[in-house]
């Protein structure tokens, strides 16, 4: 009985997706915030961002990052510096 209500339940699910939702996957895998002061009351941010290889495409030259509950900050200007593509390289094996 538990079983045929939860096949029930998955079912429903799915049917609902297909005739009313679309699913979408943007491939990003996660990133990094990381700041350091400079002196005098300034300070460098630096955003890591990490995709696989057909994921997120990335064409920005800057991005701002929203800031919340600083009395004179709202946003945080992040200018684009480099692309490095950091995925192994693969030794091929013979006969795979």
């Amino acid at each position: 009985m538990l079983r045929s209500l939860y096949m029930l339940k998955v079912f429903s699910i799915l049917i609902f997706l297909c005739l009313f939702g679309s699913l979408r996957a943007s491939h990003v895998m996660g990133g990094e915030i990381t700041w350091s002061c400079s002196g005098s009351n300034a300070y460098e941010f630096q955003l890591v961002f990490y995709r696989d290889c057909n994921g997120a495409e990335v064409n920005i030259i800057s991005e701002d990052i929203r800031v919340w509950n600083h009395p004179s900050l709202n946003t945080i200007l992040m200018n684009f510096v480099s692309r490095e593509d950091i995925s192994p390289t693969c030794t091929v094996v013979p006969g795979s």
